[in-house]
């Protein structure tokens, strides 16, 4: 509550597949403090439950597109979405109260420009942006859909920031 930080000595550490030690990209915690969700190379979204430890719970990890860069949840907090750098995707997921993960109707979404790596909430939580450091475009603006609850609908495209790589949003 002070804004103070603690030392907490419990590292998370890769999964290891086909020999070759994975890289952990991205990671959200949910708005309750009680999960961390964590992007990682080759494995998807792995799901930890938050306590005296980490503990990754059943089902984990959760099938993403090709390197899971950068998670971002919805306004609501029900809907995680995952930047997919090497295949231009964005997976998208129904979060259970457990942390469990189900993919959304359509996901992963392919309209999105070439190698995103990274999104992030507007302030107004009404849009998700991408940031694509391929380009095709640079940018990628997707509302909500009205009828199909967590479906991304693109919009806004902006094409003059070349190798986008990250997004900075205020909430």
């Amino acid at each position: 509550t002070s804004g103070s930080l603690s030392v907490n000595t419990v590292i998370i550490n890769p999964k290891t597949s086909a020999g070759i030690l994975n890289q952990d990209l991205g990671l959200a915690v949910n708005s309750t403090s009680s999960a961390v969700f964590v992007g990682e190379t080759n494995a998807g979204v792995r799901v930890f439950t938050v306590g005296s430890s980490f503990t990754e719970i059943s089902g984990s990890p959760f099938k993403a597109g090709s390197q899971p860069r950068s998670i971002s949840f919805d306004g609501t907090g029900d809907y995680l979405y995952v930047a997919n750098g090497s295949d231009g995707t964005i997976s998208g997921y129904s979060v259970l109260a457990s942390g469990s993960l189900t993919a959304l109707t359509g996901s992963p979404y392919s309209a999105v420009g070439s190698g995103p790596f990274a999104v992030a909430l507007d302030q107004s939580k009404k849009f998700l942006l991408s940031a694509n450091l391929g380009g095709s475009p640079d940018v990628q603006l997707f509302s909500f859909d009205a009828t199909t609850a967590g479906k991304l609908d693109p919009g806004a495209t902006a094409t003059n920031a070349a190798s986008a790589d990250a997004i900075a949003s205020t909430h």
